[in-house]
C-alpha cells in the first residue's frame, strides 16, 4: 500500500503537467462565423452557405501542435438563395441529407506555416466518403492570452464526385463542374483550457 502511495505521489506532478499543456478551448460566435461554398453552374458561379454547423475547437496558437478541430455540417441547413436549388442540393443525388445529414471536418493536426497562418490537416466526411484534407487559415487575436477573440479564415477546393455528390445526370461534370470552393469564417472567443 506504501508502494502504491509514493508511485502515485511521483505522478501527481505529471498529471498536473499533461492538463497545463491542454490547449485552450473557444466558445464560438456563430452569428459572426460563417461556412460558405462556391460551385459553378452553366459557366455562372453559384454561392451558398449552410446556415447550421457547429465547431469544437482545441487550439493554441503559440503551440498549435495539440490542437484539434471538429466542424459538423447540418447539410439540410444548406441555403443558396434558391428554393428549388436547395431542394435538389439535399435530395438523394446530391447530398442526400436524409442518409447522411451531416458533413463532418476532423482535424488532429495544426502546423503553423508563419506570419499568423497555419494549415489544419485531417479528413473531411460527406455522404459515405471520408477523405484526407488540409485546409490552410489566416489567423488574427485580439486582447489578452485567456480571454482573446479569434478570427480564422480559409478555404480549400474539393471535387464534389469524390464524395459521391452528383448522381445519376448530376455525376455529368459538364454542366455542374466538380471543383467547389469551401470557405470557412470562425469567430471565437478563448475560454481557457
Amino acid at each position: 500500500m506504501r508502494c502504491m502511495v509514493i508511485v502515485l505521489g511521483l505522478l501527481v506532478p505529471f498529471v498536473g503537467l499533461a492538463q497545463a499543456d491542454a490547449p485552450p478551448s473557444w466558445l464560438v460566435d456563430y452569428p459572426e462565423s460563417a461556412v460558405t461554398f462556391t460551385a459553378t453552374q452553366s459557366g455562372a458561379p453559384v454561392e451558398g452557405r449552410f446556415e447550421q454547423f457547429t465547431a469544437d475547437l482545441a487550439f493554441d496558437p503559440e503551440d498549435p501542435a495539440g490542437s484539434s478541430f471538429v466542424v459538423e455540417i447540418d447539410m439540410a441547413s444548406v441555403e443558396s438563395g434558391n428554393t428549388d436549388r436547395d431542394n435538389t442540393l439535399r435530395s438523394n443525388a446530391l447530398f442526400d441529407v436524409a442518409v447522411w445529414p451531416l458533413a463532418v471536418f476532423e482535424a488532429n493536426e495544426v502546423v503553423a506555416i508563419g506570419d499568423g497562418q497555419f494549415e489544419a490537416r485531417g479528413t473531411l466526411t460527406m455522404r459515405d466518403q471520408t477523405l484526407p484534407i488540409v485546409l490552410p487559415f489566416t489567423l488574427a487575436l485580439e486582447g489578452d492570452p485567456g480571454a482573446r477573440l479569434a478570427t480564422a479564415e480559409g478555404s480549400v477546393t474539393i471535387n464534389r464526385t469524390d464524395y459521391g455528390v452528383g448522381q445519376g445526370m448530376f455525376a455529368d461534370t459538364s454542366v455542374i463542374p466538380d471543383p467547389v470552393e469551401i470557405a470557412v469564417r470562425i469567430v471565437a472567443r478563448e475560454t481557457g483550457p
